[in-house]
């Protein structure tokens, strides 16, 4: 099991552009087939998953992911507004040595389960990395409030 240090900035509230998908159709044994991607890595993302994993995906919505920040609770927003997800951030390094950023969301519901899924990616990666966990949420269209 590996710790990460738990991030709640409350300074500037991060905005990020999100694809919220379903793979289709689950992998054996993969209840959690919806993804959050950044809109940045979408079409990327997209193609790998269709050409080289033969998993058709299928966008549910785009909208912002936001970080957490506790002077928003109070926001007017009801409790089914927003989708709870988990920001994850380490950096690791690629096969040249060059150290490289990772941003993975997940749902809050399976974070812990697919983070051990997402660590096993990357053996490499030392007990005690710096490695940011930052809760957020998803914040579906027609939710979106003046900043």
């Amino acid at each position: 099991m590996r710790f990460a240090f738990f991030e709640c900035i409350m300074a500037e509230k991060e905005r990020i552009p999100m694809v919220y998908c379903r793979l289709d159709p689950p992998s054996v044994g993969d209840s959690e087939s919806v993804r959050y991607v950044p809109l940045s890595e979408f079409g990327l993302w997209k193609h790998l998953m269709e050409h080289r994993h033969g998993r058709r995906v299928r966008v549910l919505s785009a909208s912002v992911w936001i970080s957490e920040d506790p002077t928003e609770w109070n926001s007017g927003y009801l409790p089914g507004d927003l989708a709870p997800v988990v920001r994850l951030r380490f950096e690791t390094s690629d096969s040249l040595g060059m150290p490289t950023r990772i941003e993975r969301f997940f749902p809050a519901l399976h974070y812990p389960r697919v983070q051990e899924a997402l660590f096993r990616h990357y053996p490499d990666l030392m007990v005690g990395a710096d490695i940011r966990i930052t809760p957020g949420y998803f914040v579906p269209r027609g939710f979106h409030r003046p900043v």
